[in-house]
């Protein structure tokens, strides 16, 4: 399954649990809306309730009751043909009558026709209108969810759930040898490479407090999250291991062995983006390994964090599965 239909599933699940907490909400709220004046520095607020209009009455027309009273069952007597005047006002599945009910402007004529009645909120009672402003807000949030959702769905419906897992998996041997693509002894070297004797960071030891999976110690819960993944896949690797570039020496936070090439992708995960501070180590890292040849998505994985926003053990995972083909 490819990364991004991973996370639109995942953010289907997510709108699909918003819409259904907002609509347990707008079950509980009062009827009626929040409205308001201003009135000097301050304002007033009203609890409105929109009164039927006369033209939403069922018509005393003889022919249209009678088209009511037949469109009940299911033989019903032929449409005439199609008034041209109407025709460029209707869409599909939208019928008109002697007027475009379809047209917008019918329906701006309607709503002004529209009346309410309202009834002032007293301080004591500001309750209601703090009820009646979560309604409202309730209410926009729906509509923009529920039109998200249809959107991720559509995606989901025409997006393949196929990734380049299935497309590597159905080559044939001598495909994959000639592409110099052969896995065999790769883990075996893997798991040597991984096992051998590195520098490590010397910086901070006293930040190595979190115990990750295995037993390393690492510096953070992300970083944690990531040894678990990695070792949940069976792919090897160095933490913080010496890599020099041009003279100057950087400890990448994680080196990895490709189990399908061979080859050796870094990992950085930049945890404190919402530090202002921590943008210039960002642009520096970033520079340092373009210019050694690393490039994120090509040979170089790149996850960032803030507060408001901590590492998903899912995403992770994906990354993984998409990066490396597993």
């Amino acid at each position: 399954m490819s990364l991004l239909y991973s996370l639109a599933q995942k953010e289907r699940a997510k709108l699909l649990l918003l819409i259904n907490e907002l609509e347990v909400s707008l079950a509980d709220a009062p009827e009626g809306f929040l409205r308001f004046r201003k009135s000097g520095k301050k304002y007033k607020f009203f609890f409105a309730m929109r009164e039927k209009p006369e033209d939403d009455e069922p018509s005393s027309d003889p022919k249209i009751q009678k088209a009511l009273t037949q469109s009940s069952s299911h033989e019903g007597p032929a449409l005439p043909a199609e008034d041209p005047s109407n025709a460029s006002a209707a869409q599909d599945g939208a019928l008109c009558l002697d007027r475009p009910v379809c047209d917008p402007s019918a329906t701006k004529q309607r709503a002004a026709r529209t009346k309410y009645r309202e009834k002032y909120i007293r301080r004591e009672d500001v309750h209601l209108a703090v009820r009646l402003a979560k309604k409202m807000l309730d209410m926009r949030l729906l509509r923009l969810y529920r039109r998200q959702l249809a959107a991720v769905e559509r995606f989901l419906s025409s997006y393949p759930d196929k990734d380049a897992t299935d497309v590597f998996s159905s080559l044939s041997a001598v495909v994959v040898q000639l592409l110099g693509l052969k896995t065999t002894g790769l883990n075996e070297a893997a798991a040597k490479w991984a096992s051998e004797e590195y520098v490590k960071s010397d910086e901070y030891p006293e930040d190595l407090k979190q115990r990750a999976e295995g037993g390393l110690m690492v510096r953070s819960k992300s970083e944690a999250i990531i040894v678990a993944a990695l070792r949940k896949f069976g792919l090897f690797f160095r933490y913080e291991c010496e890599f020099w570039n041009n003279g100057r020496r950087i400890f990448p936070d994680f080196m990895i062995m490709d189990p399908r090439t061979g080859e050796i992708v870094i990992w950085e995960h930049f945890g404190r983006m919402d530090r202002p501070g921590y943008r210039k180590t960002w642009e520096f890292k970033h520079g340092f390994y373009s210019s050694a040849g690393y490039f994120p998505g090509v040979n170089m994985i790149c996850t960032y964090e803030s507060e408001d926003h901590p590492l998903d053990p899912e995403y992770v995972e994906a990354t993984i599965r998409s990066f490396f083909m597993i």
